[in-house]
């Protein structure tokens, strides 16, 4: 009787806080958990878009076969399955090993310069890109990509080519393209959470450290990366987890493989 009569007088003591928290558990409930009622259509066998699944003609539907496995069977014995899987592993692994850990390095990078106007000025130009859309970015890709681009045009002048390559109509340069136009156009902005965590650092740690004559990388690598480790994990989770309204990394984002490739992306043989 005293558990609940201190639980009940801690809830009056947190009340706010616990309307807060309902409030957060209704919204994952109506837009995480509500949503799911729809994955019924993958298991019918003849669901059109007008219908109305939450009819009972819809429930009385006819189950497709294999026991409403007869799409994902259908799927699996597509041609193009193992090239689907192979570009949605291999465009995650370059997410997570290359994409995601590449703000990181530049907030520590950007971190450790002392002129006060230059690293503004980084910080303001590597944020711009996050605010082209993939409409518009689709389009200054194709025309940078094209024969006559400016790409081409940069690496002729190199003596790298010796003529300009369509990098657009060539499959095995899918991979690189998605990866490095997500990297520029996104890598300032995932950057903030981590430069805002390293300004949150005592500077008197820094200061010791280089009485002590401590290095900058060492500083990097012994200081300032374990006092942000907490938000690493933070950001890190979400972020595996694949959140596509969390982080502006998505796993393999189709809005980007559609407007450069003006194609289907699983369609797109790897390298």
């Amino acid at each position: 009787m005293k558990t609940k009569s201190a639980f009940l007088k801690r809830l009056g003591r947190e009340k706010y806080l616990q309307i807060m928290a309902l409030l957060g558990i209704a919204w994952m409930l109506v837009f995480n958990y509500a949503p799911m009622y729809g994955l019924l259509i993958a298991f019918k066998e003849n669901f059109r878009v007008v219908d109305n699944i939450f009819s009972l003609s819809f429930l009385q539907s006819p189950w497709a076969p294999y026991g409403g496995f007869g799409h994902f069977v259908a799927f699996v014995q597509d041609p193009q399955f193992a090239t689907v899987i192979t570009n949605t592993l291999g465009i995650s692994l370059l997410r997570l090993f290359i994409i995601f850990p590449l703000p990181i390095v530049f907030a520590l990078f950007l971190n450790e310069l002392r002129s006060v106007r230059f690293k503004r000025a980084i910080q303001t130009i590597s944020y711009l890109p996050h605010f082209i859309s993939w409409v518009v970015l689709g389009g200054i890709l194709t025309t940078w990509l094209s024969e006559t681009g400016f790409v081409n045009e940069f690496l002729i002048r190199l003596g790298v080519l010796d003529q300009g390559i369509a990098y657009l109509a060539f499959p095995q340069y899918f991979w690189g393209i998605i990866t490095i136009s997500n990297i520029w156009k996104e890598l300032g902005w995932s950057a903030i959470i981590y430069i805002a965590a390293i300004s949150s650092i005592d500077q008197e740690m820094y200061e010791a450290a280089e009485l002590d004559g401590v290095g900058r990388f060492r500083r990097m690598w012994s200081l300032t990366l374990p006092c942000i480790s907490g938000t690493i994990t933070v950001v890190a989770y979400p972020a595996l987890h694949k959140r596509d309204d969390y982080h502006s990394f998505h796993s393999c984002d189709w809005r980007a493989v559609q407007l450069e490739f003006r194609a289907d992306p699983c369609s797109v043989e790897p390298a």
